[in-house]
């Protein structure tokens, strides 16, 4: 006798978060970073289809189709996103302080979904680190500044 059972697994979402320094004035900085239609320029693992609303676009993220919402922040200068592609929604902010030496970064992400934990907390810990400095990189294109 063939006996099926279905375990239902709470899936947990996870986090991480980085912090990074761009050299660059916050507002310069928060320019490039509330300019979604740009995204695509510093993330690559996302492509811009279309602007559907002020802050609301179709989205390509790895080959699956989805939606990005992207918004100033209401409490700082920095933007609040949420991003959702079959499998998997991110929520994410960013925050943006003044420094010593720039503009003070700090990228937050919460993954859910079955395509999260498929993907892996090890490899999801990596992309708050590397947005920021790809980000740092596309606001130093912009200025003109190169290494």
């Amino acid at each position: 006798c063939n006996v099926w059972s279905m375990q239902i697994i709470e899936a947990k979402a996870m986090a991480a978060q980085a912090v990074g320094i761009v050299q660059a004035a916050p507002d310069f900085v928060a320019a490039a970073l509330h300019d979604g239609s740009t995204l695509d320029r510093w993330n690559p693992a996302i492509r811009v289809i279309a602007m559907r609303a002020p802050g609301e676009y179709a989205i390509k993220a790895h080959g699956l189709s989805g939606r990005l919402s992207y918004h100033r922040s209401s409490t700082s200068s920095g933007v609040t996103m949420q991003l959702v592609v079959p499998g998997l929604t991110e929520e994410g902010s960013w925050t943006l302080e003044p420094s010593l030496f720039g503009t003070r970064v700090e990228h937050s992400i919460q993954w859910k979904g079955p395509l999260a934990h498929l993907i892996g907390s090890g490899e999801m810990r990596r992309v708050p680190a590397l947005r920021i400095a790809r980000l740092r990189d596309w606001v130093l294109l912009r200025a003109g500044v190169t290494a």
